[in-house]
């Protein structure tokens, strides 16, 4: 029987103080796929047996998390002027302020860069509020990190694109807007603190939205319904049935990750080989010795090139 492992989440949890966690706190359950499909986990005491090679534990520093109201808006106009780019007032309706950044071009690899001075370590939600005359890519960037890449359509006046939860430390902050492709108009960059994220009145459903579920489906939702907000479970996606990044894994931590993901592209018609296709049975093999499975669903086009791209097709 594979010996699976389930993290505790206490550093996902201590988000209130700088707090030291150990890296070390693992769990090691047997979990046994019975003729009635229901999924036990031995105690959580239950020494692990393994020769694997041991790394001693590595502390954490947890941030502490100040959660306070936040509203700001970083005017484009009022920014540095990158160079080839105009400061302008029309004819692009809809924008805040004075005017709006105009001609940011990737060709001209003109980037656009606004210092915020953020108030308090928390999660944000940052829109930006760009248009542009024809299709285009941007990068958005908060300091050195890509938090988000945008491709757009032309549009008359201005659209707003939000990204939710991006984690940003008291201090000051540098949010760019990169073209990667096309040339955009810039109006501002909003940041206000997200909510979402500390929502505490998530409700699990004791049973399957399918009333006619599996009684396995069934146990399994039990199953993830009971470590939910408690432990992690780690999953690995697998290149074939020799289950290499599994063993892996388990080279080095003595466990194995509790679900196995797996696509079933080999089985596709077009372009596929479904006579050497061995997915179902190393994902049957993996459920019967207490895993989960996660299959992936990538199937070619029925006729013309095997591609799951519409524009190829």
């Amino acid at each position: 029987m594979k010996k699976f492992a389930i993290l505790g989440a206490a550093a996902l949890l201590a988000l209130t103080g700088c707090t030291e966690v150990a890296q070390d706190i693992t769990y090691t359950i047997a979990l046994v796929a019975t003729q009635t499909t229901q999924l036990t986990a031995a105690a959580e005491t239950t020494p692990t047996q393994t020769t694997a090679v041991q790394y001693d534990s590595v502390s954490l520093q947890v941030p502490e998390i100040t959660r306070q109201d936040v509203s700001m808006t970083l005017e484009a106009e009022d920014a540095a002027t990158p160079e080839a780019c105009s400061v302008a007032a029309s004819p692009r309706l809809g924008y805040s302020g004075t005017g709006y950044l105009s001609g940011l071009s990737a060709q001209e690899s003109s980037d656009l860069v606004m210092e915020a001075e953020i108030p308090a370590t928390q999660h944000y939600d940052i829109t930006i509020v760009v248009g542009s005359n024809a299709a285009c890519t941007c990068k958005i960037w908060a300091n050195d990190e890509v938090i988000y890449t945008l491709t757009m359509d032309s549009t008359e006046n201005f659209m707003r694109a939000t990204i939710q939860g991006i984690f940003l430390t008291e201090g000051t902050c540098d949010l760019s807007i990169e073209p990667v492709d096309g040339v955009i108009d810039v109006d501002c960059i909003e940041l206000v603190n997200n909510t979402s994220l500390y929502d505490d009145e998530s409700v699990l459903a004791d049973t399957p939205v399918n009333e006619n579920a599996s009684a396995s489906a069934k146990a399994l939702l039990q199953f993830l319904n009971a470590q939910y907000g408690e432990k992690i479970i780690t999953g690995q996606y697998t290149s074939d049935s020799t289950n290499a990044e599994l063993e892996e894994i388990y080279a080095v931590t003595g466990e194995y990750p509790l679900i196995r993901f797996d696509d079933l592209g080999a089985y596709s018609q077009n372009g596929g080989d479904a006579s050497g296709a061995d997915v179902i049975s190393s994902s049957l093999a993996w459920a019967q010795s207490g895993g989960i499975v996660g299959l992936s669903w990538y199937w070619n086009a029925l006729i013309g090139e095997a591609t799951v791209y519409t524009q190829e097709t």
